[in-house]
């Protein structure tokens, strides 16, 4: 008798297990659904870099669902459904550039992509590379930068001083691109034609009550790189900022 009860006790628990496990998976496979169906959503409506991020995006995520034997058909598929053209995310790669940490920065001629972070370059897009410090025989206190400004948006990446070379070269080459594409930003002669606009918002910078000194300087400096404001403009708005 307690051998038959022993038994209907574990088909019981096999039963509720399988059951478990089915549900489970059934709940797995519409997360790994809705995951493809959101990143397939997003790329329909995406341009330019933010294409590629969601591009990307799909594919790793259809790769996950269905392997990378399968995965090409099912992204053509996918790709078939919404009509999309691949060759949308098409751009003459510039280079890499390693971060100190984090996502590195890849430069295409038409788009930055750091991570899922993207943007696109215009004729107002410039990039340099700053350094700082020095390496001397018992200490190495050099910092190197890689700046990306353009009318609408900005990004600053720590990267190695020993890569600032190579991310000048890249840097170079995206300037020379942009320059060539269209009108430069605004130089300071252009706004002080168009009137005491730029004044005013330097004004109002410096005058702001929530960023700390150092954010606001940082926006200063943004906007001495973009050309919108002189060396001297940028100085003596720092030093106001400083309280100097």
């Amino acid at each position: 008798m307690e051998v038959v009860i022993g038994l209907v006790v574990l088909f019981v628990v096999f039963v509720v297990l399988k059951a478990a496990y089915s549900a489970a998976t059934d709940q797995s496979a519409r997360v790994v659904e809705d995951g493809v169906e959101r990143a397939t959503a997003i790329l329909e409506g995406a341009r330019g870099g933010a294409a590629v991020v969601a591009y990307r995006n799909l594919e790793k995520t259809i790769r996950k669902q269905h392997g990378r034997r399968e995965a090409p058909a099912v992204l053509s598929s996918m790709l078939s459904s919404i009509d999309f053209d691949p060759s949308r995310l098409d751009s003459p790669a510039l280079g890499k550039v390693s971060a100190r940490s984090g996502a590195d920065v890849e430069v295409f001629r038409d788009w930055v992509i750091r991570g899922q972070e993207a943007h696109d370059t215009d004729a107002t897009t410039s990039a340099k590379v700053v350094t700082s410090g020095r390496q001397l025989k018992d200490s190495d206190n050099r910092r190197a930068e890689f700046q990306i400004v353009s009318a609408s948006w900005s990004m600053r990446v720590p990267i190695s001083p020993d890569s600032a070379n190579e991310a000048r070269f890249v840097a170079d080459q995206l300037n020379v691109i942009t320059r060539s594409s269209g009108p430069r930003a605004a130089t300071s002669a252009d706004i002080k034609a168009l009137g005491a606009g730029m004044e005013a918002m330097v004004e109002k910078l410096v005058m702001a009550s929530g960023p700390s000194p150092a954010e606001k300087i940082s926006e200063l400096s943004d906007l001495r790189f973009g050309r919108l404001i002189s060396d001297d403009e940028y100085e003596a708005a720092k030093l106001r900022i400083l309280g100097i």
